[in-house]
C-alpha cells in the first residue's frame, strides 16, 4: 500500500514537474512583446473578471472591444454590464488566478487560453468529470479588442452581439482585401499601360526608322536609274556618230577607187 502511494506522489510530481517545464517553454518561445500580451490578457482576467474590478475595465479593453461569445453584449459597456450582474468587487484584488490555464501562449497580435474545468457526471451525480474550454484574444493597441470562446445560447442569458460584431470585422477585411485588390489592379493597368506605350513608341520608332530607309533605298535606286539611262542616251548617240563616221568613210572608199579604175 505504502509503495503504491509513493509510486502515485512520484507521477504527480513528475506531471507537475513536465507541466511547469512546459510552462516555462511556452514562455521561453515568446517574443519579448507577446510575453506581453499574454501578461495583459492575464492581468485583465485576474483583476477584471475574476476580481470583478470593472472600474479597471479601460486600462486592458478597447472601448469598442468585439464580443463573440453569444451570451454576452459586444462592447466595453456590454462587457461593464454583464460582469457587473456577477457580485461586487472582490477586495482586495486576488493575487493569482484561481485556477491557472493549463495551456497559455502567444503569438504575434493573439493570447490563446486553454482551461481545465470540473463537471458533474451527467449519467451519475455521485461522480465529476474534466473536460477543458478556450479563449482566443486579439490585442491591437495594447488592449484586449476582440475575444471568441465556445458559447451556446443559454437560457435566459441576454443576445449577445456576436453576429453583428463578426459581421463588423467581416465587413473590414472585405473592405480592407477589396482595397488591396483596387491597389494592386491599379498597380497592374499601370504597368500594363506603361508597357503597351513603351511598346507603341518602340513600334513608332521602328516604323519612322523604316520610311526614312525605305526613302533612301529608293532615293538612291532612283539616282542610280537616272545615272544609268543618261549613260545609256550618251552611248546611244556616241555609236550613232560612229555609225555616220563609218558610212562617210565606206562612201569616200567607193568613191576613191572609182576613180582609180
Amino acid at each position: 500500500m505504502k509503495l503504491m502511494t509513493t509510486i502515485r506522489l512520484t507521477v504527480i510530481a513528475a506531471l507537475l514537474t513536465l507541466g511547469a517545464a512546459s510552462a516555462v517553454a511556452q514562455t521561453n518561445a515568446m517574443t519579448a512583446q507577446e510575453q506581453a500580451n499574454l501578461k495583459l490578457v492575464l492581468d485583465w482576467w485576474r483583476e477584471c473578471i475574476e476580481g470583478r474590478h470593472l472600474d479597471l475595465t479601460p486600462k486592458y479593453q478597447s472601448e469598442d472591444y468585439i464580443q463573440h461569445n453569444i451570451n454576452v453584449p459586444t462592447g466595453r459597456a456590454g462587457f461593464v454590464a454583464f460582469f457587473g450582474r456577477m457580485g461586487p468587487p472582490v477586495n482586495p484584488i486576488p493575487a493569482k488566478l484561481s485556477s491557472e490555464p493549463v495551456v497559455r501562449f502567444a503569438k504575434g497580435d493573439f493570447v490563446f487560453l486553454v482551461w481545465e474545468r470540473e463537471g458533474k457526471d451527467p449519467a451519475d451525480a455521485s461522480k465529476t468529470y474534466k473536460y477543458n474550454t478556450y479563449d482566443l484574444l486579439r490585442i491591437e493597441n495594447g488592449k484586449v479588442q476582440e475575444h471568441w470562446d465556445y458559447a451556446l445560447k443559454m437560457p435566459g442569458a441576454p443576445r449577445g452581439a456576436a453576429p453583428v460584431a463578426r459581421l463588423r470585422t467581416l465587413t473590414r477585411d472585405i473592405r480592407d482585401s477589396m482595397q488591396f485588390l483596387d491597389n494592386a489592379s491599379m498597380v497592374r493597368s499601370t504597368a500594363a499601360r506603361e508597357r503597351i506605350e513603351a511598346e507603341m513608341r518602340a513600334a513608332a520608332g521602328d516604323s519612322r526608322r523604316m520610311a526614312v530607309l525605305f526613302v533612301v533605298v529608293t532615293t538612291v535606286c532612283g539616282v542610280t536609274l537616272i545615272l544609268a539611262a543618261g549613260q545609256l542616251m550618251c552611248s546611244n548617240r556616241r555609236l550613232a556618230g560612229l555609225s555616220e563616221r563609218l558610212r562617210a568613210v565606206a562612201s569616200f572608199r567607193q568613191q576613191f577607187l572609182a576613180q582609180a579604175v
